[in-house]
């Protein structure tokens, strides 16, 4: 269904598409007949003009038929394929349509690609998924144990780095009374 508005107007007309493909005709048989009008036209004043011959008219007029058949054999092409496209038709549809421009070896040839293909996408899959799954496991078994003796030795080492460091503040603290008893 398909819904027209004039400009003029602003009136909105719903037309299906037969009703459609009928204006389309009407107006593509008053474009050609305005061309014709349009031709023969050129071609008086042309002859009168430059005061050609009867031949060169004819000539012209041939012309003009040659380019009407193109016109009509485009028009003729372009009809057959809106005859057929169906908009209603499904992909599944247009597929199975395919099967009869193929020819069965080649069907059978791509059905056996897509099969190997597909099977060893699945096989590809598994290994990958048992190669994360030992690597998953590794990780836990070995990195997280690891992990937590990294953390306790640094931690460690924090620790007698704050021993030292206090050592180190007591020395200088009694070393300075001793200095500053000695000195008095």
């Amino acid at each position: 269904m398909v819904t027209l508005t004039r400009v003029e107007d602003d009136a909105a007309v719903d037309l299906s598409d037969e009703q459609l493909q009928a204006v389309a005709q009407q107006l593509t048989e008053a474009l050609d007949k305005e061309d014709e009008e349009l031709a023969n036209e050129t071609n008086d004043t042309t002859t009168t003009a430059t005061g050609a011959s009867s031949n060169n008219t004819i000539a012209r007029t041939k012309e003009e038929d040659d380019s009407e058949v193109e016109d009509s054999d485009a028009e003729a092409e372009d009809s057959d394929f809106e005859d057929d496209f169906d908009a209603n038709e499904t992909l599944l549809e247009r597929l199975d349509a395919l099967k009869d421009i193929i020819s069965p070896e080649q069907r059978t040839f791509l059905l056996q690609t897509y099969s190997s293909g597909v099977s060893l996408l699945q096989k590809s899959m598994l290994k990958l998924g048992s190669g994360l799954w030992i690597l998953g496991s590794s990780v836990l078994l070995l990195g997280v144990p690891l992990g937590i003796a990294i953390v306790g030795e640094q931690q460690l080492l924090e620790l007698e780095n704050q021993m030292n460091m206090q050592q180190y503040s007591s020395d200088l603290l009694t070393g300075e009374s001793k200095d500053g008893a000695a000195k008095a």
